[in-house]
C-alpha cells in the first residue's frame, strides 16, 4: 500500500488530504468510546483500545488513514486543543504521512460521553 499527501498537514495531527492506493483491506471502526472521569481519561481510553482493536486486525496506527471526533457541547475550544488535539498529535507522531481528518463535530455523546473518535485503517 502507498500513501501520499502533498497538501501539508494540520497541526501535525492530519494530512488536507491522503491518497491511499493499492490497499488489500480497510478496517473501519466507527463510533469508539469508553467510559471514563473526564475528558483526557476517555479519550486514553479511547486511544488504547483503538490499539487494541488495531492489534486484533494485525495492523497498527501507522495504518489508520482517516479520523474523525465527536465531542460534547461542554467540551470548549481551549479543552479540545489541549487535551484532544495534544493526545492525537502525540498517538500519531509516527505516522507520515499523517491520517486525513474530517471536520470536528460538537454534538451530544451518547451514554453522557464526552468524546467519540471514528477510525479507518488500511492495509
Amino acid at each position: 500500500m502507498q500513501l501520499e499527501s502533498s497538501s501539508g498537514n494540520i497541526r501535525d495531527v492530519a494530512s488536507w488530504a491522503l491518497q491511499v492506493k493499492d490497499a488489500r483491506r480497510l478496517l473501519f471502526i466507527s463510533g469508539l468510546q469508553r467510559p471514563a472521569e473526564g475528558l483526557r481519561d476517555q479519550t486514553a481510553a479511547v486511544l488504547a483500545r483503538m490499539d487494541e482493536m488495531l492489534a486484533e486486525a494485525n495492523m497498527t496506527r501507522r495504518n489508520v488513514v482517516w479520523w474523525d471526533c465527536t465531542l460534547d457541547p461542554r467540551v470548549t475550544d481551549q479543552e479540545f486543543n489541549g487535551v484532544v488535539m495534544a493526545m492525537l498529535t502525540d498517538y500519531f507522531k509516527d505516522n507520515q504521512p499523517k491520517p486525513a481528518a474530517a471536520t470536528v463535530r460538537f454534538a451530544r455523546v451518547l451514554g453522557g460521553r464526552l468524546v467519540e473518535i471514528e477510525f479507518i485503517a488500511a492495509e
